[in-house]
């Protein structure tokens, strides 16, 4: 009878073990369905960051399980999904890269059971006052203030225009946090617009009375090129500066490498150059996985976010977990990332100070600057 009663007590020890031992679901959602989208490439970096952080740290597989959800890169999918993913198991959710996906989230997320963490989106309400709400990356207001900072010491221009799509939450916030850091001395006009309905006629009219030295376009991608090439076919001479929507190099080659005298900085989250440890251990692990293509921030990106969700739960080390409890943890410890060490010192704003890469575009290469 003893002997029954002790295997049951081990048997059911094995069984509890391996419940225990179970991977801990983590939520991740991007749009990796509409290639109209002029996100989509960056979110499908995101997704092969995901498998980056795997390869890099198999390990990780027994301890958390990335479930993806795809958003299709329109706000109500996000909505949706947001409501769905607040009814499973996980208390993490990582993803989105565009400010007004994350932004949406605020209504149905905010101080329920989940944490959210954003490796991209940087629009400074989605962490400010909302105290489950973080991103790995910089802020709108930081990323200004460091552009504004840097057009004044490098270029002191005299006549700045900003360009601003009326249509999105990241521009009409880099914008004024841009203009609000210039120098009282400099000149700004400021052209205001839609993104579907960009009137270039008008725009060219304005360039042309302004007559700008410097033009910063805090825009994605698609439109902000669209800018730039109207601009330089007017002088080309003028020094464009953009915001980390302008996206990577291999988007930004395509599309202004036929430009042989253009000078353009942008803003963004990351650079190959940088030679942290743990960035070293991610180049290593994109080139085991994606050995013929160029490196992708996205990818990046997501690898920190991943990393940092990794520790958080290994701090812990539990499978019931609540949002109360994950970001205790977050706020009492420095991450190390692939651009450096980062901390979120303000509860009511888990934003931290990373580092705002700025990379110049000249002649068709870049270059890093800081």
């Amino acid at each position: 009878m003893k002997s029954t009663i002790k295997t049951v007590f081990f048997v059911l020890g094995l069984f509890l073990k391996s419940v225990g031992a179970q991977p801990i679901p983590v939520a991740f959602m991007a749009s990796l369905s509409n290639p109209t989208s002029d996100i989509s490439l960056t979110d499908f970096n995101l997704e092969k960051g995901v498998k980056v952080f795997f390869a890099v740290f198999p390990e990780a597989k027994s301890e958390l399980s990335v479930v993806t959800y795809d958003n299709q890169g329109e706000v109500k999918k996000t909505v949706e999904l947001a409501e769905l993913i607040l009814n499973s198991k996980a208390k993490i959710l990582i993803g989105l890269s565009k400010s007004n996906q994350a932004l949406s989230l605020i209504p149905v997320l905010d101080n329920q059971e989940i944490i959210f963490i954003t490796p991209m989106a940087t629009h400074d309400e989605i962490t400010l006052g909302h105290p489950h709400f973080f991103r790995t990356t910089f802020s709108d207001s930081s990323q200004a203030k460091s552009l504004a900072s840097f057009s004044i010491e490098k270029f002191s221009p005299k006549k700045v225009m900003i360009c601003t799509n009326l249509d999105t939450a990241h521009s009409v916030g880099l914008s004024a946090a841009f203009k609000a850091a210039l120098s009282a001395q400099t000149q700004v006009s400021e052209v205001k617009y839609l993104g579907g309905a960009l009137d270039k006629k008008n725009l060219l009219d304005q360039i042309k009375a302004f007559k700008p030295n410097l033009i910063f376009i805090p825009d994605y991608v698609n439109t902000a090129t669209e800018i730039v090439r109207l601009a330089y076919a007017e002088n080309n001479q003028i020094v464009f500066l953009g915001s980390d929507g302008w996206g990577g190099r291999e988007v930004l080659e395509a599309k202004l490498s036929s430009l042989p005298e253009l000078k353009a900085y942008y803003a963004t989250h990351w650079a190959q150059e940088i030679e942290t440890p743990t960035n070293k251990k991610f180049k290593k692990g994109w080139k085991q996985l994606y050995p013929e293509e160029p490196y992708s921030l996205g990818a990046a990106m997501m690898f920190d976010a991943l990393k940092v969700t990794r520790e958080v739960l290994t701090k812990l080390k539990k499978a019931n977990l609540n949002a109360n409890e994950i970001q205790k943890v977050l706020l009492s410890t420095a991450f190390e990332t692939t651009t450096g060490p980062i901390v979120y010192k303000d509860a009511k704003n888990p934003s931290p100070d990373r580092q705002v890469v700025i990379l110049k575009f000249l002649g068709g290469k870049h270059s890093y600057v800081k």
